[in-house]
């Protein structure tokens, strides 16, 4: 602390408003880009650029792009030709120093501040780079927004994109701070987003933070019928992220609150599946089964268990076999609900015997309802 508290009063010695900057850039964090810092500073990159140079010529922040004199000896009338260039904190030290110059109560004010401001304009094309950095801010000054609840629209946004996160869904998202104010389920909501995002990428204890941290913040009110959906979507990324993340005892009391809480036959199922997941994982095989033949039962695709429905069951199999049909070339599965089934039958694979699977597969496959093709089982679809 001597060497911050050293560092603090080297820093004391520059203009008041580099000292202002600094405390700025000390909040976005260790590195930062000075178009990010210019609108946190909410003037022009040249403007910014002017009040950081005393700092720099100081050595408290140090250059990572040599286009830096262009910003600070040429002055250029063009911003786009500097908007993206870099600096850093000589060390960490000196951050931590920069940031004690702000006041403690107003810390948590400023992260808030900082994240509107961010989402608000960055461009939606150059929102993916700092999707991450924008709901940090925003998370820390979580409770000083309004309540506020996110309308039908708003919450679809919480469904899964499995192709990615598209423009759209970026212009949808800035749209949601282009409002009066953000609110309470916004944020939620967009930590919804954030979790999803990072599981996608890998980043599994992220992805749990940020689901977590929209759960806390829906409060007492979660689950309630007006945030029904984001409550549902919120729950499953903290399933499915804390399974992935091998935190199975956790997963399993999500599942629990999850499974009293849920209404449809369906949504039960997708909570069920992951509860299977985590059972196998832990390597209890006959839970697994006994927790899928019960999903099947809610999901009104019933497996027989008795030795007479399963010879039954099987002489089906033996007709589907001698027809020659080939399920390759049957109609890809659109039923959501059949599909689910599948996906449990298909998760119930590596627990069972070939035999059994086979039971429990074909009795779907004989549905009226139910059609398979062998590409779209390949394929990992979460709930």
């Amino acid at each position: 602390m001597k060497v911050v508290h050293f560092m603090v009063q080297q820093i004391k010695k520059l203009p008041v408003e580099t000292q202002q900057i600094l405390a700025l850039a000390a909040c976005i964090g260790n590195k930062f880009s000075i178009q990010i810092l210019s609108i946190v500073n909410q003037q022009s990159i040249l403007a910014t650029s002017q009040k950081l140079w005393c700092a720099l010529t100081e050595g408290f922040v140090l250059p990572l792009d040599h286009r830096y004199k262009i910003a600070f000896v040429s002055n250029p009338q063009d911003d786009s030709k500097i908007h993206d260039i870099r600096f850093k904190f000589s060390h960490d030290r000196v951050q931590q120093a920069a940031y004690s110059l702000i006041p403690e109560s107003q810390k948590k004010k400023n992260h808030g501040e900082i994240g509107k401001l961010l989402l608000r304009n960055i461009p939606s094309t150059k929102l993916d780079e700092h999707f991450f950095e924008i709901i940090t801010h925003l998370n820390y000054d979580a409770d000083s927004l309004p309540k506020g609840y996110p309308n039908e629209h708003e919450q679809e946004l919480t469904v899964h994109d499995k192709d990615g996160f598209n423009q759209d869904n970026y212009k949808n998202i800035q749209s949601l701070a282009l409002k009066p104010m953000l609110t309470q389920m916004n944020l939620a909501l967009l930590n919804s987003l954030a979790s999803s995002k990072a599981k996608q990428a890998g980043f599994f204890e992220t992805a749990v933070k940020y689901a977590d941290t929209g759960i806390s913040i829906l409060g007492t009110e979660i689950w309630m019928n007006f945030i029904y959906k984001l409550s549902f979507q919120l729950y499953v990324e903290a399933i499915s992220s804390l399974y992935y993340a091998s935190n199975i005892d956790k997963a399993q009391r999500y599942i629990s609150i999850a499974l009293e809480k849920v209404i449809t036959p369906i949504e039960k199922g997708q909570i069920h599946l992951w509860e299977i997941k985590c059972l196998i994982s832990e390597g209890k095989t006959i839970e697994a089964v006994m927790a899928g033949l019960k999903c099947c039962q809610i999901l009104d695709s019933e497996i027989p268990i008795t030795l007479d429905g399963q010879i039954a069951l099987m002489k089906q199999v033996d007709e589907i076999v001698l027809s020659g049909r080939d399920l390759h070339y049957l109609p890809i599965m659109t039923d959501p609900v059949k599909t689910l089934a599948c996906n449990i039958l298909t998760a119930l694979i590596s627990p069972v015997k070939p035999f059994f699977f086979f039971i429990f597969f074909f009795s779907q496959a004989k549905s009226p309802f139910f059609s398979v093709n062998r590409n779209d089982m390949t394929k990992d679809t979460e709930y």
